[in-house]
This record gives structure tokens, sequence and C-alpha cells, in this order.
């Protein structure tokens, strides 16, 4: 069990929103996407984790607080699936 401590830890789907009176909401809540769309990402569409992690990094930082609160609340419909697959497709032609 020793190459627990030298593996990164994979990320975690979050489900608990940040306080609305949180001074660092906004910075918890794209934490919080980015690790949820890495998941779904490789958990669904079967990418690395390191392309997972690329891709939702570029869609947190385009998405406003708004978006992000409605797909952590409602999950990913299916527009917003082809356009994470688009964009982590993307990543994976550059590597």
């Amino acid at each position: 069990m020793s190459d627990s401590k030298t593996k990164p830890k994979n990320p975690k789907y979050l489900t608990e929103l940040p306080k609305l009176d949180d001074p660092q909401r906004d910075k918890k809540l794209l934490e919080q996407v980015t690790s949820n769309l890495q998941c779904a990402l490789h958990d669904y569409n079967g990418y690395s984790w390191d392309v997972a992690g690329l891709a939702s990094k570029e869609i947190a930082k385009n998405w406003t607080v708004e978006k992000i609160e409605q797909v952590l609340n409602s999950g990913i419909n299916n527009e917003e699936k082809k356009v994470l697959i688009d964009i982590a497709d993307n990543f994976k032609e550059k590597k």
C-alpha cells in the first residue's frame, strides 16, 4: 500500500455547493466544476486523467459561476456533453 502516497489522487465528484456567503465561493465553484468535469470526461468518455484535466480547466475558465451552478445542480445535458467531448478531443489531438 506504499504506492498510495506517491500516486496523485484522482479527482472526486464534489456535490456540496459552497455557502452563498463564503468569500471564496467563486474560486471553490470553479475548483468544483473543474473536478466534476474531469471525472465525467474520464468516467463516461474514457479520457485519461491528464486529457480530462486539461479540458476541464479550459472549460471552467470560460464558464460563468451561474453556468457552473446550473451544470452542477442539473447534471450535464447532451448539448453540453458534446461540447465537453469536442474540447477534450481537441486536447487529445495536441498531445
